[in-house]
This record gives structure tokens, C-alpha cells and sequence, in this order.
């Protein structure tokens, strides 16, 4: 391809005053290329691909369209980046491959036909294209590269024909046709929160790169790997919610480079966090790995901010020793097999697993009160009635008394409880796994 360079310099030259200009192209012996200086249009005719585009810089000053007439299959890869004022460019039956890079930060480029033969889009082909309006995936398409349409930030959605095979749009989103893989998200997509489909298994590399709109993403319990550079540049996106039943195994390199996420609880059973995974996050104060975790790649939290801190259990430890971080050991609670979502996490002080106080009771099937005057906190369930208050080492069973190990504290505004001693009082038997963090109680009712 030219240096733009000299492609400014050229397309200062005067278009000839007569009504076309014609000229075969150096560079590619089966091409030619006219000029219809009425219509503002540029037509390219031969056989086969487009490998250079040189001879269409003479008419850039000028141009607003370009036409590709039949015969024309292909365009290799750069030949349109950056068409200056081009705003229009008709494809004919017949075509078959857009390059990769075909027609990057062309920036005045806002319409384009993608015909039924249409098989591929390459990689980055039309990248920063910030006038491109809603394109239609015909039905011939089989391939999409990957940041096609990265920064083309006036497409707040992507419609698929109803014929294509292998891809499907749903709400304005490209997903694999048995919608198990989300492969793009539009950059100007205007939604603050997107929930992902349940049933979605994947998200693609930089599927939602360099979306500014989006602040808070749901990620269903189906999804298993979150892809390199998956929401890559997403600078509003500030909160990532799972369930307790996530299913995420993988967490891709680059997956939140840039993000706003102050906190981030990596799902449990996720066992690879790939490099660069959070870096330059800087807002981020606090991640929490569970003791699932295997790997954790270089500089996943580099850039971050400088009051990091970071929880966990097995490889965390390891991995803010190495970096340096502030490091405090949490544990994960799971009760007849369901882990538990606690507000603040649950973690080890003086040997015993704290956790917030109401949540514990609720998810135990217990009734709470809470007497603030005397920091008293009372569960009921089934006839048994517990009771304990702030500081006290006493727990009382109706009217038994149970010496703690640990009496209940208050931290960060939640009353936090030794959580074996209020599952034991309530008949519930406790596990403890020593090699993932795990505390496993097996309810009364069960």
C-alpha cells in the first residue's frame, strides 16, 4: 500500500475536466479504474482480487463513492484503509472476501452492501470506520476476523440475515448460530447494562472491545471462558456480577485491559486468569481469587491502583507475595452444594471462618432479628432459637450455653460470625477443604 504521505500529496491533484478519466493500474495488470467526475464516483473493474489500490488515490480529493463492478472477488488486505471523503461503496454479486484491514479508519465511510455470495470479513477490516451505520450480515457469510468492526462507533447494532448459517444477531448482538459463542458486541451500542443470554458458553476474543457505553455486565452461570481482550478499552464498565453457580473456568488475557471495576470476585471453580487480565484497572481496591484458581499469568493486575488488595486462597497467596500486594486469605462457603454470595467475603481471623452474620442465618432457613441497642443478633428455626451479641465468646442454644472460639465482631459495618459454631447450632453438618478454601455445610433439612 502507498505511505499516506504521498497519498495526501496526490489527492490534491486536479481531477481532468473531462467527464471521465480513465486509467489502467500499474500495479495490477487486471484492473482498471475510472472516474465519473459528475457522479463523484470511482469504478474498478477486472478479475480476481484487488491487491493494490494505489491508482485511486489521484481521484481522493474528490470522490464520494466507489463502485466494484462484477468480475471482482476479493480485496487483499489494506487496499481502502483510510478512503478519505468516500462515503459509499457498492460490492457486486459475486464477491466473495473482505481483507483484513481492507478499510480501516476510513472515517467518512458509512455505507457498504455485503452481498448474499459475501463468505468472510477479515480481521480489522473496517476498524475505526466511526461513520458506518448498522450493516446487514448476508446470508453467505461464514467468517467474521476478529475486531472487524472494532471502534465503529456508530453501530448500535448488527442485523444477520435470517438465511446465514452460521451466525445470528440477537438484540443487536453477533452470536455463533447455536448461540453458544458471543462474537460481537457493537461499539456504539448505548446500553449501560447488558446481561449475556443464558445458555452462551464463550465470549470471543475482543468481542465487546472499545464499547464506551456499557457499565455493568451479567454474566449467566452457563458461561465457561471469557476470550483474550474480551472487553478490552471498555472504560465504563465498572461491575461484573455472577452467580454463585458460575461456571467460568477461564478468564482470558487482557480479558478487563482498561475497565473501571473497583471490585472484582473471580467466580469459584475458575481455574486460568490470563496475562494482563486486569491491568492498567486503576480503579480497582479489591480482588478475590478463589482457591480454584491454577494460574495466574504475568502482570494480570499490573497498573492497577496502588491500594490494591487482594484475597483468596492456595495461588492468590503465592501471587501477592510475588507482586507485592497486600494479601488477605478468604474462604468460600457452600451450603447443599450451593456456594453463597456474601456482600463482604467471607475470610480466617485467628483460625476461624468469619462471615456476615444475616446472610448465614437466611441461607440457613433462619429468621433474624437484630436488637441494635444491644448488639444482639437472634435466629429462629424450627423451634431452636440462637442468640449471641458483639464481643460476647457465648452463643446461646435455647438454653445452652456454647463457648466460641471466636465471638461475633462488627467490620465494616456487617456483623460478622463464626460460621461452623451458628451452622453446628442449627444441626447443619461442616466440611472444611483445606486444598481450595472450601467450607461445605450440609443442611439439617437435607
Amino acid at each position: 500500500m502507498m505511505p499516506r504521505r504521498f497519498k495526501k500529496i496526490v489527492g490534491c491533484f486536479a481531477v481532468a475536466a473531462s467527464l471521465f478519466v480513465t486509467s489502467a493500474s500499474i500495479f495490477a495488470a487486471d484492473m482498471t479504474w475510472t472516474y465519473d467526475a459528475v457522479t463523484k464516483t470511482v469504478s474498478v473493474k477486472g478479475y480476481g482480487m484487488i491487491n493494490d489500490a494505489v491508482e485511486l488515490s489521484r481521484y481522493l480529493g474528490d470522490a464520494e463513492k466507489i463502485t466494484v463492478m462484477p468480475g471482482v472477488t476479493k480485496t487483499d488486505k489494506n487496499v481502502f484503509s483510510d478512503i478519505g471523503g468516500v462515503s459509499e461503496v457498492t460490492l457486486p454479486d459475486g464477491f466473495l472476501s473482505i481483507g483484513d484491514n481492507s478499510f480501516n479508519l476510513s472515517r467518512n465511510l458509512k455505507n457498504i452492501n455485503f452481498p448474499d455470495s459475501l463468505e468472510s470479513i477479515g480481521k480489522e477490516a473496517f476498524m475505526g470506520c466511526t461513520a458506518l451505520e448498522n450493516p446487514i450480515i448476508s446470508k453467505g457469510v461464514k467468517s467474521i476476523g476478529t475486531n472487524a468492526f472494532a471502534d465503529c462507533t456508530s453501530i448500535t447494532a448488527f442485523e444477520v440475515s435470517g438465511e446465514n448459517q452460521t451466525f445470528v444477531s440477537k438484540d443487536g448482538v453477533i452470536f455463533t448460530k447455536d448461540e453458544k459463542e458471543l462474537v460481537m458486541y457493537p461499539s456504539g451500542k448505548t446500553d449501560a447494562e447488558y446481561t449475556i443470554p443464558s445458555g452462551t458458553e464463550r465470549i470471543r476474543e475482543k468481542a465487546f472491545a472499545y464499547n464506551s457505553n456499557v457499565e455493568k455486565i451479567n454474566i449467566p452461570d452457563s458461561l465457561r471462558e471469557i476470550g483474550d481482550y474480551a472487553f478490552y478499552f471498555c472504560d465504563r464498565l465498572s461491575d461484573v456480577t455472577t452467580s454463585e453457580k458460575s461456571g467460568v473456568k477461564t478468564i482470558g488475557s487482557y480479558a478487563f485491559y482498561g475497565c473501571t471495576i473497583r471490585k472484582f470476585y473471580v467466580p469459584y471453580g475458575t481455574e486460568s486468569i490470563g496475562e494482563g487480565a486486569f491491568k492498567n484497572c486503576d480503579t480497582l481496591t479489591y480482588i478475590d481469587f478463589p482457591g480454584t484458581v491454577k494460574e495466574i499469568g504475568d502482570n494480570a493486575l499490573y497498573g492497577t491502583y496502588s491500594a490494591l488488595k487482594t484475597g483468596g486462597y492456595g495461588k492468590a497467596a503465592e501471587y501477592a507475595d510475588k507482586y507485592g500486594f497486600p494479601f488477605a486469605e478468604t474462604v468460600r462457603v457452600r451450603i447443599d452444594g450451593r456456594e453463597i454470595a456474601f456482600d463482604s467475603p467471607a475470610r480466617v481471623k485467628d483460625g476461624c471462618t468469619m462471615v456476615p452474620m444475616r446472610k448465614i442465618f437466611e441461607e440457613l432457613g433462619a429468621e433474624v432479628e437484630w436488637n441494635d441497642s444491644t448488639q444482639t443478633a437472634k435466629g429462629e428455626k424450627s423451634g431452636t432459637v440462637c442468640t449471641f451479641s458483639i464481643g460476647d465468646n457465648m452463643l446461646y442454644k435455647n438454653d445452652e450455653a456454647i463457648e466460641l472460639i471466636a465471638p461475633a465482631i462488627l467490620e465494616n459495618n456487617r456483623t460478622l460470625v463464626h460460621v461452623r459454631a451458628i451452622a453446628e447450632a442449627f444441626g447443619a453438618d461442616v466440611e472444611w477443604n483445606g486444598d481450595t478454601g472450601l467450607i461445605e455445610i450440609k443442611s439439617a433439612a437435607e
